[in-house]
C-alpha cells in the first residue's frame, strides 16, 4: 500500500513538473518558404459546351507558424503566408488567367522523441483557403475549407532556435465562375502538397 502511494506520488509530481513546463515555455514561432504543388490534373472546365482541361501552377512562397504547447508532446498550430501566386492554364492554349491564395490552417500536431536534439511530428488540422486578385477581372474562384495533414521534423541547434522540414496534404476545391460570378464553368479539385523550409524559435523557460 505504502508502495502504490509512493508511485502514485511521484507520478503525481512527474505530470506537474511536465505542466509547469509547458506552462512556462509553451510558444513556438517559425517562418521560412514554402512550395505549393497543385495537383498535376485539377480537373476540367465547361465552356459552352467545350471541355477545358486545366492546370495550375506550382508557387512559391513566405509561411509562418504559430504554436502551442500544451505539453511536451500536444500543440495547437496556426499557419500563415503571405501569397501565393499561381497561373492557370488551358491545356493547349497556354495562360488563360492567374490568382493570388491564402491557405491559412489550423492544425493539432503530436511531437515525438521528446526532449531529443530531432523531433519529428505528425498533425492534422483544417483548412481555409481565400482566392483573391483574379486576373481577368471577371474571374471569380471561391473560397474552399478542408482537411488538412502535415509531417515534418525539427532540429534543435541550441535551447531557442532550430530548423524545420516539413510536407503537408491540404485539401482545396474551388468552383470558378465568371461574369459577375453569375456563370459556374465547374470545380477544380487542387489539394496541393507544400514543402517547406523554416527557421524557429522556442521561448524556453530559463
Amino acid at each position: 500500500m505504502k508502495k502504490t502511494a509512493l508511485l502514485a506520488l511521484l507520478a503525481a509530481g512527474a505530470l506537474a513538473a511536465s505542466a509547469a513546463q509547458a506552462q512556462q515555455d509553451p510558444w513556438i514561432v517559425k517562418g521560412g518558404m514554402a512550395y505549393l504543388m497543385p495537383k498535376s490534373n485539377p480537373g476540367s472546365l465547361n465552356d459552352n459546351g467545350t471541355k477545358l482541361d486545366v492546370e495550375v501552377d506550382d508557387a512559391w512562397g513566405f509561411t509562418f507558424t504559430v504554436a502551442y504547447m500544451f505539453d511536451q508532446h500536444w500543440a495547437l498550430e496556426l499557419l500563415g503566408s503571405l501569397p501565393f501566386k499561381h497561373d492557370i492554364n488551358v491545356k493547349g492554349v497556354g495562360k488563360v488567367a492567374e490568382t493570388d491564395l491564402l491557405p491559412p490552417t489550423v492544425s493539432a500536431l503530436w511531437y515525438f522523441n521528446e526532449g531529443g536534439r530531432v523531433r519529428p511530428y505528425l498533425g492534422a488540422g483544417v483548412n481555409f483557403t481565400e482566392f483573391f486578385n483574379e486576373k481577368p477581372g471577371s474571374l471569380h474562384l471561391k473560397g474552399s475549407i478542408g482537411p488538412a495533414a502535415a509531417a515534418g521534423m525539427d532540429v534543435m541547434f541550441n535551447k531557442h532556435w532550430f530548423g524545420t522540414i516539413d510536407l503537408r496534404y491540404i485539401r482545396v476545391n474551388t468552383d470558378v465562375r465568371a461574369n459577375g460570378s453569375s456563370h459556374n464553368y465547374g470545380t477544380l479539385d487542387l489539394n496541393p502538397f507544400v514543402a517547406g523550409v523554416m527557421v524557429g524559435y522556442r521561448f524556453a523557460g530559463r
